[in-house]
């Protein structure tokens, strides 16, 4: 199962369900993981215990973003920054300044990207892959490692002894050990998925030049077709039903939010199905995978 799934607010769900199906079927269930390192931050233990909706439902005495831009990088711009404005405390550890950094953060912390410093990723075939920075940090960024270390020795913690990445590894993780640490079996156990009904769903993920806040940042790369404002491609049948003619300028709205874009008609996907992948000027609309509404403009 593919990032576009993972976007599903009944994931978990659809997560069980496949587990079942394979099991009953005798195939084997893969994740394709939406980050290079989401395999090995489950094998480290780095969960909160909480989905991003729960999080976002209860505020927060202290929040540390560990380089994230909210309004972009989860699943619910919109939602994750109204969550951090009702946080007592939000402190970011960052490549970047954006204007949604600065107003939902009471401190911000320049950290090197993951361009500048080494360390280690487990991919999603769980092989571990160990790497060096490719260029010298800029300025007085530092690795955020190594931020985390002087913030730990302030307040005398133990554990932040560490003068390189190789040692961190080494204890965090036995690498001889890690493929018995693999296991993506579903262990949920709630309600099953929600019925489908007639309403519009947005889907189509974020854009290949939005990913990070590095591409988001490379001029040549927005200067593709690529990086391009998409439009919004839904079933010619659909817009026949929404009174939307191909290539007309609509609202599109979410969460209370509207932005003006583009509709194309698209056969090749379902009825009720609107195609709109994330893009910085459609960030506010909010949930990639969510109810959304359209209308002429």
């Amino acid at each position: 199962m593919g990032a576009e799934v993972q976007n599903h607010p009944d994931y978990a769900a659809i997560y069980a369900a496949a587990q079942e199906l394979a099991d009953a079927t005798g195939a084997v269930l893969g994740i394709l993981p939406q980050a290079a390192n989401s395999v090995g931050a489950d094998v480290l233990g780095v969960n909160s215990g909480e989905s991003v909706a729960e999080m976002a439902n209860t505020p927060k005495q202290a929040v540390l973003l560990l380089n994230v831009e909210p309004e972009i990088d989860t699943v619910d711009g919109a939602k994750a920054v109204a969550a951090l404005k009702q946080a007592k405390s939000v402190m970011a550890f960052t490549p970047f300044v954006s204007e949604t950094l600065l107003d939902v953060c009471d401190v911000l912390l320049p950290i090197a990207p993951f361009t500048e410093t080494s360390g280690s990723f487990i991919n999603m075939e769980g092989r571990l892959q160990s790497f060096h920075g490719v260029v010298q940090g800029f300025g007085d960024s530092r690795p955020l490692w190594k931020v985390l270390r002087v913030l730990g020795n302030l307040f005398d913690l133990k554990g932040f002894e560490y003068h390189d990445t190789a040692a961190i590894l080494k204890d965090a993780l036995d690498a001889e050990s890690l493929p018995s640490k693999l296991d993506n079996r579903s262990t949920w156990a709630g309600e099953g998925v929600q019925t489908a009904s007639d309403r519009l769903v947005r889907v189509g993920g974020v854009g290949i030049y939005h990913t990070d806040s590095i591409v988001r940042r490379s001029a040549p790369l927005q200067e593709t077709s690529h990086a391009a404002v998409p439009a919004a491609r839904v079933n010619p049948n659909t817009l026949a039903r929404l009174g939307l003619q191909d290539g007309q300028t609509a609202v599109a709205k979410q969460n209370g939010a509207s932005v003006s874009v583009a509709v194309k008609a698209d056969a090749g996907l379902p009825e009720n199905v609107v195609h709109l992948p994330l893009h910085t000027e459609n960030a506010a609309l909010g949930a990639l995978m969510g109810t959304i509404e359209l209308a002429g403009a």
